[in-house]
């Protein structure tokens, strides 16, 4: 639309060949007789001091409809964008996956779910399997923090940076969020550490809970890949102290894993895991740290924690049993442990020349 001066939007009435500036208006008086819809003379102050006299006429007309229609849309959005903020922490976009009930129960334990406690190693891991898919990959992992809550949360919260904290990471970006930010969509690469097999790209719905003063959980489901079938998970952030931070996490993920053999699939994911979990702690602990240096630890760490790997991935449990592990009341029971199968021989940790993780491990 033509401008009648610096801040003037012209408005031109339907049927009348006059326009009026109205978009800048101090104020409006207008009066109208009875009889034909014809307005009297307006009287317009204008913040620029000058107006283009003119009448405004037919105001049932369409140029009024269109106005009331875009206020009423625009209070749609409006009232949409507030309904989105207003959901449950448990409503996550993406199809849900076997394990999403579960998962959200956990998510909504008071205090976090009982978990065994790291002795010995800085990260502890649980493998949980699913009866007739056995690539279908299931963990849990705890760790103690000492770091406060906020600096963990700041680790969680800077996604820019996941492409240099998290091996095989190439690229993560939010493509989508929500007015609060509480709710968004982030497009992420990752890098497959298998030779001939091309990076795998996927979208994540992502949802954080601050609701509870000390607590922080973080949701993330599957929204669309080619590659990836299922993801679903959460990180809860609990502060233990003003200087510690328990640090609770369950994935489950399955992918067109192809030919790939079931120990490889799972020796890598669980490296992944580790890696990743493991340079949280590191940069939490040491945030004057440079990301080279947090790998660096990082990959000694694990060197020294492969054994415990190699148990968990030899004691899977069932998935099934993962449910009875938790209570909403902070009380646990500890599932039974499957009995130890012998699995593919050969060292399945270390690939030459590859680096990286499976798709999908890291969600956060």
């Amino acid at each position: 639309m033509p401008s009648y001066g610096p801040g003037i939007v012209a408005f031109a009435t339907s049927g009348t060949p006059g326009r009026t500036a109205l978009s800048e208006l101090e104020g409006v008086s207008v009066t109208s007789p009875t009889g034909p819809p014809a307005l009297q003379p307006t009287t317009l102050a204008l913040r620029e001091g000058r107006h283009q006299p003119a009448d405004l006429r037919d105001p049932g007309g369409a140029t009024i409809r269109r106005r009331k229609l875009c206020v009423l849309f625009g209070c749609i959005l409006a009232f949409a964008s507030r309904a989105d903020d207003a959901r449950s922490p448990d409503d996550v976009d993406g199809p849900p996956s076997p394990y999403s009930a579960v998962i959200a129960r956990i998510a909504r334990a008071p205090d976090g779910p009982s978990l065994p406690t790291p002795l010995g190693v800085p990260v502890a891991i649980t493998c949980y399997e699913t009866r007739d898919d056995q690539k279908y990959v299931g963990a849990t992992q705890t760790m103690n923090i000492e770091a406060p809550l906020a600096e963990v949360a700041r680790i969680l919260d800077d996604i820019p940076h996941f492409k240099d904290l998290f091996p095989g990471c190439v690229d993560v970006r939010v493509i989508d969020r929500s007015r609060d930010g509480t709710r968004f969509v982030t497009a992420r690469e990752q890098r497959v550490p298998v030779f001939f097999i091309p990076n795998t790209r996927y979208q994540l719905s992502n949802v954080v809970d601050r609701s509870t003063p000390g607590r922080v959980v973080y949701r993330y489901r599957l929204l669309q890949s080619d590659d990836v079938t299922n993801s679903d998970g959460v990180v809860i952030l609990v502060a233990d102290g003003p200087t510690r931070t328990r640090y609770t996490e369950v994935d489950f993920f399955r992918a067109r894993w192809g030919w790939l053999p079931t120990h490889l699939v799972w020796s890598k994911s669980l490296r992944g895991i580790f890696l990743s979990d493991v340079a949280v702690k590191l940069k939490a602990e040491h945030p004057d740290w440079s990301y080279a240096q947090v790998g660096e630890a990082a990959d000694g760490l694990f060197r020294d924690a492969r054994g415990e790997l190699e148990r968990c991935l030899a004691d899977r449990r069932a998935a099934a049993s993962l449910d009875g592990a938790f209570t909403v009341g902070g009380n646990s029971r500890v599932p039974a442990r499957l009995p130890y199968v012998s699995r593919d021989a050969g060292d399945a940790w270390e690939t030459a020349g590859t680096a990286g993780e499976p798709p999908a491990v890291r969600n956060h």
